[in-house]
């Protein structure tokens, strides 16, 4: 019987260049812009919580200010049967990497998800004003912590100074929330797939500056003139810029290399079995070499064959 979810998660690229890199360093975080709601844009611009009445919301409210983007890092997955992937690599590309969903998954466990399709305005309304809850508890938390007096509470009370970690992590996570969430039926400009069709996984890094920074309230123009300085700085970023492996769990976790067309496949053994390192491993043996090459094949084999 098919199965409508796989075992693997894909990334899929559009390049063969990219897929040695990821087979050489892992899966590279690149910041992809995403469109923030009119509020959430607002908030972040502004730093209050705006009612309905709000002038200043309803000036605001996407009335010429482009700047209601933000750039987030994150890796992108597809989870489609590898037989039924073919339009989704039309749209992406035809090189992939296949890693185990369930090895991903406990290894990445707090970063990496299955994306939330909506269509009920009443379910986008709750995610809505939940987030907006929770960014008055962390906004006001955020000015208390600025205070001396406040700041002197917290360092002798352990209670206080618990609930005080516990809603930062809260405020910070919700943040990260709304980026799991993408409408059921919202078409995209230049194609008439639904995003529920991709069957999405992102794993997205916190908006954190010890580990790599969201930018906000950008525009268009503004991401394509800084993404590549920024998608730079995630090569430089050594503890949190990519997805790797362990060598114990490389040949396992790595489920397939797949290229465009059969003529590709003899220069990615030869890159297996010559890189220095494999998704970020470099004490590699020839063993486990040779049974990644066994990994390979084409989606023009893929078409032919099945």
């Amino acid at each position: 019987m098919a199965t409508i979810s796989s075992h693997t998660l894909f990334h899929i690229t559009k390049k063969f260049s990219v897929l040695k890199k990821i087979i050489k360093n892992g899966l590279r975080y690149s910041y992809s812009l995403e469109k923030t709601e009119t509020e959430t844009a607002i908030i972040q611009r502004n730093g209050y919580i705006p009612e309905d009445s709000d002038k200043k919301l309803q000036a605001n409210s996407l009335s010429g200010n482009p700047k209601t983007y933000v750039a987030i890092p994150m890796i992108c997955f597809c989870d489609i049967p590898l037989l039924r992937i073919e339009n989704h690599c039309e749209k992406y590309g035809k090189f992939a990497i296949g890693l185990n969903k369930e090895i991903l998954s406990e290894i990445y466990n707090n970063l990496l998800n299955p994306v939330w399709y909506t269509e009920s305005k009443n379910v986008y309304d709750l995610i809505s004003n939940y987030s907006r809850i929770i960014y008055y508890q962390g906004k006001d938390l955020f000015e208390k912590n600025t205070n001396k007096d406040y700041l002197k509470k917290i360092i002798e009370n352990d209670e206080l100074k618990k609930g005080n970690q516990e809603m930062i992590r809260r405020y910070i996570n919700n943040k990260v929330l709304a980026n799991y969430i993408l409408g059921y039926t919202k078409e995209r400009k230049d194609n008439n797939t639904s995003y529920y069709d991709e069957r999405e996984w992102r794993s997205i890094l916190p908006d954190d500056e010890d580990i790599a920074e969201w930018i906000w309230n950008i525009d268009e123009k503004y991401f394509d003139l800084y993404r590549k300085k920024w998608n730079d700085s995630m090569d430089k970023n050594e503890e949190y810029g990519h997805i790797i492996l362990t060598s114990e769990l490389l040949n396992d976790a790595i489920t397939h290399i797949i290229v465009d067309t059969d003529k590709r496949i003899p220069d990615v053994i030869n890159y297996i079995m010559n890189t220095k390192s494999i998704f970020g491993v470099s004490d590699i043996s020839l063993e486990q070499r040779l049974l990644l090459i066994s990994k390979i094949t084409s989606f023009e084999k893929i078409n032919k064959d099945y």
